[in-house]
């Protein structure tokens, strides 16, 4: 252990493997050997000696955690859950661990155990942007989509650039009619993704709700051209054409997606509209 904390790994590794012919009923040398293999980069070797000192001491909390939470990192998400929540048992838990714990139940469909590990995780360190990603992901899957956009708005407090969070309060605001804030919020993905349609598209509507049809317009035709048969961005064409007095282009926007999805409730809407125009 001296060897180790002084960084004299050659000697430390000497030793535990020393101690584990000496005494390899006991974990302390595997769990070393571990750490030694950890410190050089070496991961799955390390759980590979982090495990069999587990089986040898199956109540150490830091070995649950350990093992736990590599086994979360390489997709055995129902092994990881049940070490991490054994660690979780003995009080052993940190935020990383929970939030650890909280991904793995969120994958095995375990929404609500997902939200329980996570919030503990986010109340011991508020400042962990991965667990408000996370909570807001499983809040959405939950259908509380005021707490998912919280803590989308807390992510987006602690990096102002991450995108898929603006993508969600935008769709949010926009549904709200909070049109000049969610034009903020798309121009943060915007910025960040220019090639994403979905941004494109929201920033598209958003601009036309708020009275800038000829911005909308240019947005959605930006985004039409990434994807040509979305046919939400064709709709969206479709009505800011028609809205701007262009109605061969609105009908042509409207008769490509009616030829991709003719009774999708976008394009219904749509031909109602041109139907009241014509009349």
């Amino acid at each position: 252990q001296q060897a180790y904390r002084a960084g004299h790994f050659v000697r430390a590794r000497r030793l535990a493997q020393q101690l584990m012919d000496l005494a390899p009923e006991r974990a302390a040398p595997y769990v070393l050997e571990g750490n030694l293999l950890a410190a050089a980069n070496r991961v799955a070797g390390a759980a590979l000696q982090w495990s069999v000192a587990l089986r040898l001491e199956p109540d150490q909390p830091r070995l649950l955690l350990q093992v736990g939470s590599y086994l979360a990192t390489t997709g055995d998400l129902p092994r990881a859950r049940d070490l991490l929540r054994r660690a979780d048992a003995l009080g052993a838990s940190t935020a990383d661990s929970l939030y650890q714990l909280g991904l793995a139940a969120y994958r095995l469909g375990r929404n609500e155990e997902a939200i329980e590990a996570l919030e503990r995780g986010v109340a011991a360190r508020p400042e962990l942007l991965h667990v408000h990603i996370m909570l807001a992901r499983c809040y959405m899957r939950a259908g509380r989509q005021d707490l998912a956009e919280q803590h989308d708005r807390a992510a987006l407090a602690l990096l102002p650039d991450y995108w898929p969070s603006a993508l969600a309060v935008g769709y949010a605001l926009l549904n709200r009619g909070e049109v000049e804030a969610a034009i903020q919020a798309y121009t943060v993905v915007v910025r960040a993704r220019p090639d994403l349609p979905e941004a494109l598209y929201g920033l598209g509507i958003a601009l036309i709700a708020g009275n800038m049809p000829e911005d909308g317009l240019l947005v959605l035709r930006r985004a039409r051209a990434i994807d040509p048969r979305h046919v939400p961005i064709l709709c969206a064409l479709g009505l800011a054409y028609l809205r701007l007095g262009l109605r061969r282009e609105a009908e042509e926007a409207v008769a490509a997606a009616v030829a991709l999805a003719p009774g999708s409730a976008d394009v219904l809407h749509c031909q109602a509209k041109l139907a009241y125009a014509h009349a």
